[in-house]
């Protein structure tokens, strides 16, 4: 291979000249396939529509739109309904563009890659976008923009208004589901309640209030069964001492005649009256005088006192009477009182009420059991209610929240589904071109001459990179290394056929 590296522009313009039959046979063909194909490539037409795409007719903080929100947004939503394929194949049947662009194949795929790439939309602003068309035909561009437009807008305001539909009737049926779970919960706490009457932990201090009651109102019972047993105690005190009064009394009658012989006096001091006031002397010990057996032995002791006084007028009076004026009244007395074997009504009354106090007593410790109870149940209820109540509250936030959601998605489709809210607005009608956008003839010939030039040129030097002969002396000095001493030139005869190059060079050599 030569090196053209070091030859100096007169060479190249010998090689050009040299190889001239490279550069014109490239030249001529570049040429003429350029020529070619500007005349034979069909014209190309191209409608344009500008759409701009309007702010919502309300502020997004009032009514939130369903889907695509900005304008950029919306233009990429029609730049994906554009490759739709549904949306190619129904505007190829419509207007007949079966092998439209790709040559002999008129297959539905065939026409669907050709029609979409001959489909271009490009934004202008930020709100404005454009739709053209190519086609071999003007009005064809025209009429494919036009109803493109249409349709890309109808199907866009369409799939705007089904997503609201869709979105307003999926928070429907959610807010109905959670609807009947807030019921069901709501159910489940108020048969809770009514199961746990009484034992709730919000009735914990009124439970707390009832146990103090009950504790007072036990201690009070308690007290006055004690009282009861002393009143009892006392009461038979009381009979067996009447008793030994009895005794004693008709004991000191049987030996009063023998008394009064020997001269000695009979006793005068009440037994009785002395076991009273010893009896009052023990309670006025424990309690106050207003107490009722303090006042009731109080009551008895002046009764016998009085007693003791008549009879001993009485035993003044009768002084000289004898023992027949004394034994009379004596043995009228001890007959009025209750004999020993008899009943004594005031035990049997206090111990009716000792039996009532009792029951009383066992009825309160009863309640007292049912209130701890539920005390001791509480902690256990509040857990489990407030698991109720926890569940009941995040059901409720979720229906709150669904139902705000609701109300504005129902505003939102009825903001979507206002025809008079429409989103697009077609600033300029598809146009209908007056001359064709490609090919421009003028300009390919011109770029086929220039590239034929530039082809024949570059034919020819690669031809002469490739060429092994040497041209003139300075080649063969610079291969071969030696001098040249002498050349011959050769004048061909006529007839004679012009020697090649290779020749000339051995017989310079």
């Amino acid at each position: 291979m030569k090196d053209l590296t070091k030859l100096h522009p007169i060479d190249y313009v010998k090689l050009l000249y040299r190889r001239r039959w490279y550069v014109i046979a490239v030249f001529l063909l570049v040429s003429i396939g350029a020529a070619v194909y500007a005349w034979r490539k069909p014209d190309v037409y191209r409608s344009e529509a500008r759409i701009q795409v309007e702010a919502a007719p309300m502020p997004q903080d009032y009514v939130r739109p369903s889907i695509r929100t900005s304008p950029e947004e919306q233009i990429a939503s029609i730049r994906s309904a554009v490759q739709s394929r549904s949306l190619l194949e129904r505007m190829i049947q419509d207007f007949q563009l079966f092998g439209y662009g790709m040559g002999e194949d008129f297959s539905m795929e065939a026409a669907v890659r050709g029609v979409s790439n001959n489909i271009e939309i490009t934004t202008s602003s930020r709100d404005t976008f454009n739709v053209a068309f190519h086609a071999s035909n003007p009005q064809l561009a025209q009429a494919f923009t036009r109803r493109m437009v249409e349709t890309l807008i109808q199907s866009s305001t369409s799939a705007r208004r089904s997503k609201a539909v869709e979105t307003d009737q999926f928070l429907e049926d959610q807010l109905r589901r959670t609807a009947e779970k807030l019921a069901e919960q709501e159910e489940k706490i108020k048969q809770f309640k009514m199961a746990h009457f009484g034992r709730l932990p919000d009735q914990f201090d009124a439970n707390m209030r009832t146990l103090n009651q009950l504790d007072v109102q036990l201690a009070s019972v308690e007290n006055a069964i004690g009282q009861l047993h002393d009143r009892r105690k006392m009461a038979e005190t009381m009979a067996r001492n009447q008793q030994q009064m009895m005794l004693m009394t008709q004991q000191l009658m049987n030996s009063s005649p023998d008394l009064s012989d020997a001269g000695i006096d009979a006793p005068r001091t009440d037994p009785v009256l002395e076991a009273k006031e010893r009896e009052l002397e023990a309670l006025l010990l424990k309690y106050t005088p207003q107490y009722p057996d303090v006042v009731r032995l109080g009551r008895e002791i002046e009764y016998l006192k009085q007693k003791a006084a008549r009879e001993a007028e009485s035993a003044s009076a009768a002084e000289g009477g004898g023992d027949e004026a004394i034994l009379p009244s004596g043995i009228d007395d001890f007959a009025a009182m209750p004999m020993p074997d008899t009943p004594n009504p005031e035990i049997e009354s206090i111990e009716n009420d000792i039996r009532r106090r009792e029951k009383e007593k066992a009825s309160i410790q009863r309640q007292i059991q049912v209130v701890q109870a539920r005390l001791n149940l509480a902690p256990a209820l509040e857990q489990e209610l407030t698991a109720l109540n926890r569940e009941y509250g995040t059901l409720k936030a979720q229906h709150d929240n669904l139902q705000a959601k609701k109300f504005q998605s129902q505003m939102t489709t009825d903001l979507e589904t206002n025809r008079t809210n429409d989103t697009y607005r077609v600033i300029d009608e598809a146009s209908l071109p007056e001359k064709p956008i490609f090919p421009n003839r003028i300009q390919i010939v011109g770029l086929g001459l220039i590239a034929g030039l530039v082809a024949g040129i570059g034919a020819a030097i690669g031809r002469e990179l490739f060429d092994t002969t040497l041209a003139n002396e300075e080649e063969v000095t610079a291969l071969l290394k030696l001098p040249v001493l002498a050349t011959i030139s050769e004048v061909p005869g006529k007839g004679a056929k012009k020697p090649g190059r290779s020749a000339r060079l051995m017989k310079s050599a």
